[in-house]
Parts: structure tokens; C-alpha cells; sequence
């Protein structure tokens, strides 16, 4: 059994298993096969892989590979948002001039 956080390194990235794993024994007619959910480590874009990065042989009998491409991620950005105190600034502003103007003339 794999538990749950294995990391797998590949050419551009790494991830890293959601879930355990049971890896069954391989016989005379082929290899026992397991499937398991992962993630990319890095977030962002760089978390963006394409299949069989990762694709490498651990110790003598684990072989691991991602068969689809990780993608979706998205770089962090900012949003500028104005909030009830933006605007309360902006109008005791506008009123501070509006009164300096009338004053003078």
C-alpha cells in the first residue's frame, strides 16, 4: 500500500498522490496495475504538466507515470477593489476642495 502524500518527481514537476493506493502483485501474465489520484506540487502554471513527465522506475519494481496531462492552473493576481472607506476618502476629498474653491471666491 502507498499512503496518501508520495511524491513522484518528473522532467518539468512533481505531484503528489490524494489518496493510499493497494498495489497488487504482478503474475505470470503481466504487472499488477494500480490507478491513483494526484496533484501537481507546484501551484500556478508551473503546476501544468504534460503526460508521461512523470515516467520512471522506483527501486526494482514500482513504476510511475501520469497518462494525462495535469493543466488548469492558474498564476495568483490581484484585483483591485474599492471598499466603503475608499469611497468615504474620496468624498471627504472632493468636499475638502468643493469648500477650498467656494472660500476663494
Amino acid at each position: 500500500v502507498l499512503p496518501p502524500g508520495v511524491i513522484f518527481g518528473g522532467q518539468n514537476g512533481e505531484v503528489q498522490t490524494e489518496q493510499a493506493v493497494f498495489l497488487p502483485a504482478g503474475n505470470a501474465t503481466g504487472y499488477g496495475v494500480a490507478t491513483v489520484r494526484a496533484k501537481a506540487v507546484e501551484a500556478g502554471r508551473a503546476g501544468n504538466i504534460r503526460a508521461l513527465a512523470v515516467n520512471a522506475v522506483y527501486g526494482t519494481a514500482l513504476y510511475v507515470r501520469n497518462l494525462t496531462a495535469f493543466m488548469g492552473g492558474r498564476d495568483s493576481y490581484s484585483i483591485p477593489v474599492v471598499i466603503p472607506r475608499d469611497t468615504q476618502t474620496a468624498l471627504h476629498a472632493a468636499r475638502a476642495a468643493l469648500s477650498c474653491t467656494e472660500s476663494s471666491d
